[in-house]
């Protein structure tokens, strides 16, 4: 999954994915729909659809042809076809319409003042301090152990996870290590929640314990906007929707790559408190 995510403009076939884990197609197509619920044409398909999708939003200026192009489509028409198979409705449609319904697509307002605007958005007074700081920070890649679940987005669903990660690596439940992630690959206004990916992440400090049934990956380098922010578990999602606000507001675009959260020592889910930076991976220019 990782290995399509990374290469997903090459459009990457049966056979080379499935050498890659060195399985027979046959068997890799099997094992693969069993562990995801689609087969890897679909899976291919749906992720570069998707991420046309959030290029049609990220990118206003980019026309519809050169979309196709850019995620393996043979032409406009046919992308339009399969855009519309999906999504039901047609690339300029949802344009216009996710511009019109997303939290943070009119948030561009071009004043000044906006920092201010941002820290005091949300539902009501108590949330003006949930963000600390911003900066923008150029991160090398760095190597982690993870475990992946598949399904909507939230605490309840890492939870397991994140106690049979620490099984593994023999810690306790309570000795959370500084520089566990949350790593997100997918969109939640884009793709179907029984479809998002979360690994559960802890930072390596030195090789990986022998002897243990550890995956690893390594999170991509590059330059970050690091958003800082204090809150309880009911503000947990409008974090994420003021960062967001605030990378928009700055003229900023995210890049094709997973966002994470990276927690703090001073969060403690007993008192109800989360210290934690939220970074959104930058494009280029």
């Amino acid at each position: 999954m990782n290995y399509i995510s990374q290469h997903l403009e090459q459009n990457p076939t049966l056979d080379e994915v499935a050498e890659l884990a060195a399985l027979s197609s046959f068997h890799f197509h099997r094992i693969f729909k069993a562990a995801t619920g689609e087969t890897l044409a679909n899976f291919t398909r749906r992720l570069r659809l998707e991420r046309a999708a959030g290029r049609l939003l990220s990118s206003p200026s980019t026309d519809i042809t050169t979309l196709a192009m850019m995620y393996g489509f043979s032409s406009a028409q046919n992308f339009a076809k399969a855009f519309r198979q999906h999504f039901a409705t047609t690339p300029s449609a949802y344009r216009l319409q996710a511009k019109q319904n997303s939290k943070i697509g009119n948030a561009r307002s071009g004043e000044d003042d906006y920092d201010c605007q941002v820290l005091s958005w949300g539902a009501g007074p108590e949330q003006s301090n949930l963000l600390q700081s911003v900066r923008i920070e150029k991160v090398a890649a760095f190597q982690v152990i993870y475990m992946r679940q598949l399904g909507s987005y939230g605490r309840e669903r890492c939870e397991q996870a994140h106690r049979d990660l620490l099984s593994l690596l023999g810690c306790s439940e309570e000795s959370t290590p500084v520089g566990t992630l949350s790593l997100y690959w997918d969109d939640p206004e884009i793709t179907e929640p029984a479809h998002c990916r979360t690994d559960v992440c802890i930072v390596l400090d030195g090789p990986v314990p022998a002897g243990r049934r550890l995956a690893t990956q390594l999170v991509a380098a590059g330059r970050y906007l690091v958003c800082s922010f204090a809150c309880n578990e009911a503000s947990l999602t409008l974090t994420w929707e003021i960062a967001f606000r605030y990378l928009v507001a700055k003229g900023l675009a995210c890049a094709d790559l997973p966002c994470y959260e990276r927690y703090d020592a001073a969060s403690n889910q007993a008192r109800d408190h989360y210290a934690f930076d939220i970074y959104i991976p930058l494009t280029s220019r």
